[in-house]
């Protein structure tokens, strides 16, 4: 393990064919920032976490899950912009994250205000941790609300503001 890395054991080891070994976990190498990633997510179910790290991660020839937190990153923002409010429940956690967000700064609640999709921005308003992402600024120094306001149509405009 290099110095740019660290282990962190998350689930037991599985076998090819299905037997679990609660006395050797699986040790997922990963940079220290993106420990955050698995910190946010300890709320979340182990069926519903190893489906995420099969997608989202590899297993290296040593039988370690190595997590890649980008597509998981890629996969919050794009159910944001397509409404699929389902996908992100269980992400909540994770999407309520400060590093949570794309390279222009906007959270999970611009894209979904962006995209005028009042079911993800309803979600994300409802649930308590996800509720501050209201007053974070992207990097040009936009709210959701300012958004809301100067790029939406009136008719998307009356569909979100109320929510946020």
């Amino acid at each position: 393990r290099g110095p740019d890395r660290v282990g962190v054991q998350i689930f037991p080891w599985e076998s090819a064919s299905g037997v679990q070994n609660a006395d050797a976990p699986a040790i997922k190498l990963v940079k220290p920032q993106n420990l955050r990633v698995i910190e946010a997510s300890r709320t979340l179910s182990r069926a519903f976490m190893l489906k995420q790290f099969a997608v989202c991660g590899y297993e290296d020839e040593r039988g370690r899950v190595v997590l890649d937190p980008d597509p998981l990153m890629n996969k919050i923002f794009t159910a944001a912009q397509d409404g699929k409010a389902g996908v992100l429940k269980p992400l909540l956690d994770i999407c309520a994250q400060d590093f949570c967000q794309d390279y222009e700064g906007g959270n999970v609640l611009h894209f979904a205000v962006m995209s005028g999709q009042a079911n993800v921005v309803r979600l994300l308003m409802g649930h308590g941790p996800t509720r501050h992402l209201a007053s974070k600024r992207d990097h040009d120094g936009d709210t959701p609300q300012d958004l809301c306001e100067r790029v939406l149509d009136s008719e998307t405009q009356r569909r979100i503001g109320p929510l946020l």
